[in-house]
This record gives structure tokens, sequence and C-alpha cells, in this order.
């Protein structure tokens, strides 16, 4: 239901034409064939298509998977809480906090 309020879509690569279908199909169903077409040798290619049966090539800026995963965590406060939804998040480990290195280095107490 919710790809059918969606104005604008956009596929990058996908390993099958019914996976295409599902993205583009109904609203440009001749970039079908434009999506299957992308060599996976050429990350960031994307079909874009719109409402008005128009749809075009275009090139996404390339975002590694570290970046992304740093934007999550920067961002996870942002995050509402919806306690229904608390069994399908998942366990994120917690990043121990960074404490500066000591000016002096201590040095052990002999008796």
């Amino acid at each position: 239901m919710l790809r059918a309020q969606l104005t604008g879509r956009v596929c990058h690569r996908v390993n099958d034409e019914a996976s295409a279908k599902m993205a583009l199909g109904d609203i440009a169903p001749e970039a079908v064939s434009a999506a299957c077409a992308i060599a996976p040798e050429r990350p960031g290619l994307a079909v874009a298509g719109d409402t008005s049966g128009g749809w075009s090539r275009i090139r996404t800026p390339y975002l590694s998977l570290a970046d992304a995963a740093e934007n999550c965590h920067t961002t996870a406060h942002l995050v509402p809480d919806l306690p229904a939804l608390k069994p399908f998040r998942p366990d994120v480990p917690v990043r121990p906090v960074e404490s500066p290195a000591p000016v002096v280095q201590p040095r052990p107490v002999t008796d």
C-alpha cells in the first residue's frame, strides 16, 4: 500500500525481473528492462521512475557501509519509542565510551 503512494521511485541493480517489476512496473513498465540491465560493476547506477510514466537512468552518490552505519548510530536517538516494535529491533551493542588517555602515566605503588 505504501508503494502505491510513492510518486517517484528509484531502483538500483536487481537480481531478477520480478524485483524490478515490483519497484517500477506499475509506473514505468519500460524501465523494468533498464533496471535489469544494470551491471554489478556499476555501483550507484539506478533507474528512477515517476507517475507520469517517464523514467531515466541516474547516478546516486556512493556511501560506504561504514559511513551508513555511522549515520545510523549518530541519528539513533531520533527513533521514536514504539514498544510494539521492540521484539523486532536488532540487538545493537552499546559503544564503549572513549576516555582520553591520561596525561601522566600511573606507576604502581609498592610497599
